[in-house]
């Protein structure tokens, strides 16, 4: 009797096992996460051109990212954040050549996300996505 009892106890134990192991599990959204100097922005065309570095060593590639109407545009001056969507958010100073910025695209090139300056306290904080 005692046997029969483990024995089934066990097989609910595997069987509740696989049954959990067959869910899939949530996947992130893909794209793209890329850091550099901004070279040039151009607000009209929504175009913004980054030299993005591998390493310390590396002398960077400028790379040109398409700045939909729907990317968030997060700037930090000082303690303040400051949001927008779209690429007439390009037009301010954080975007002079020079300034450091964080880019998210999504498969296609397209950037979601822009962030600009550190926000207060720490590292700044990689784009949502």
């Amino acid at each position: 009797m005692l046997r029969a009892l483990l024995c089934a106890a066990l097989a609910l134990l595997i069987g509740a096992g696989v049954a959990l192991a067959d869910k899939p599990k949530p996947t992130a959204a893909k794209g793209h996460h890329y850091h550099g100097t901004v070279t040039s922005a151009d607000a009209t065309a929504g175009t913004l051109t980054v030299m993005v570095k591998k390493d310390k060593a590396d002398k960077g590639t400028a790379m040109t990212f398409t700045v939909g109407k729907d990317a968030k545009i997060i700037v930090w001056d000082g303690d303040q954040r400051h949001e927008a969507v779209g690429p007439a958010a390009l037009k301010g100073n954080h975007f002079k050549k020079g300034a450091h910025v964080a880019v998210m695209t999504d498969d296609a090139g397209m950037v979601t996300a822009v962030h600009s300056g550190h926000r207060p306290g720490g590292k700044p904080k990689p784009p949502e996505r």
